[in-house]
């Protein structure tokens, strides 16, 4: 990386906001299959089949089957604590849960989930957690 010469303070002070700016969209951004990558933020659940993935987005529309395993991009989601995998083929966004009622799980673009027996008690306790209020 070779750092060219700057004018002025200025200068300085863009590249580096700049630099910051390249730096936050890095970390916002997560592999999910080849050269794609996505905002978790916009990331409603993720279904996984074999070996695809089917990413749903919170516009609804919008829709993303990837050649990879629900096991990788999940590797790649531990950094971000409000993902989690409430059946062997399904991963949501606990930001995106609309209520849960009757163990089911209603998400904001209208698909029910009902969580598998063994992960519900951890969802149970990670969702009181999740829900609580400082």
């Amino acid at each position: 990386l070779v750092i060219p010469p700057y004018n002025n303070l200025s200068e300085i002070c863009n590249v580096n906001k700049v630099k910051l700016l390249l730096t936050e969209i890095m970390e916002t951004q997560i592999p999910i299959g080849g050269r794609k990558t996505v905002n978790p933020k916009e990331v409603i659940s993720l279904k996984g089949e074999i070996n695809y993935t089917t990413v749903h987005f919170q516009n609804g529309k919008q829709k993303e089957i990837v050649a990879t395993t629900l096991k990788k991009i999940q590797a790649n989601l531990e950094d971000f604590p409000n993902f989690f995998r409430v059946t062997k083929s399904t991963i949501i966004n606990l930001d995106c849960i609309e209520r849960i009622k009757n163990n089911q799980i209603y998400l904001i673009n209208g698909e029910v989930i009902v969580p598998s027996r063994r992960r519900a008690k951890v969802f149970n306790g990670i969702w009181g957690e999740f829900c609580k209020v400082d």
